[in-house]
């Protein structure tokens, strides 16, 4: 068992930002093969900054967000030509901002979502 960790920070909307990664990456999984595969989601949890920050980092396998919604996410509005297909990544996008914290999206091989929350 790995070392547990312990961090102080708005629990509700880490909550909120958590349960809304695993539950997108559950309704999706599979899709990329379009097989019955269950869905995988890895968590790793880590501290980072000399134990500033606590980083949590959800690996599934599903296909890349596209940039489309990452870019409508990252300019923080929505155009005509730059706009989300759902309110998901908008939810997690003002949680974090929130916390004060910061969300890193990439694709290795399934979709990464960094999210790294200062302990208050």
């Amino acid at each position: 068992m790995a070392d547990a960790k312990r961090i102080r920070t708005g629990l509700r909307l880490l909550s909120v930002v958590l349960s809304n990664r695993l539950e997108n990456a559950v309704d999706h999984g599979g899709r990329r093969t379009n097989t019955e595969q269950l869905p995988s989601v890895d968590i790793h949890v880590s501290a980072a900054d000399d134990n500033r920050l606590t980083q949590f980092e959800l690996r599934d396998s599903n296909d890349s967000i596209p940039n489309s919604e990452l870019e409508a996410i990252r300019a923080g509005d929505e155009t005509a030509l730059k706009y989300g297909l759902g309110v998901g990544l908008w939810v997690v996008n003002w949680c974090v901002t929130m916390l004060d914290g910061e969300i890193d999206c990439s694709y290795d091989n399934g979709t990464v979502i960094r999210v790294s929350v200062p302990q208050q």
